[in-house]
């Protein structure tokens, strides 16, 4: 499905309020919960194809990583046409976000 702008900005709000209510119970959910609940979500409604839905293998837009024994892989690679133009990782919710302090304990 296509989002436009306003049904991306609505389903990004319901999105970030649903995260807010959890926020207290997500310190314990698995990185993978997080990707499935918040983070393919986000990417879905700004019309990435999370799924890859008819697309070779090579054009993928959502590459999910595997990481390696030493975790120096990022779990995440958003690639637009052949160039990769995103890297991230998934982490599990370690800290408050309402920590004025956060930037300097990561």
């Amino acid at each position: 499905m296509t989002y436009t702008k306003e049904e991306a900005r609505i389903k990004i709000k319901n999105l970030v309020e649903d995260f807010r209510a959890h926020e207290a119970t997500l310190e314990h959910a698995a990185e993978a919960q997080i990707e499935n609940n918040f983070i393919r979500p986000l990417f879905r409604y700004l019309n990435w194809n999370t799924e890859n839905e008819g697309l070779s293998h090579a054009h993928y837009e959502f590459k999910v990583q595997v990481t390696n024994k030493k975790g120096l892989r990022p779990d995440y690679i958003l690639n637009l046409d052949g160039r990769d133009v995103l890297v991230m990782d998934a982490k599990q919710v370690k800290y408050s976000m309402k920590d004025p302090d956060l930037l300097w304990k990561m």
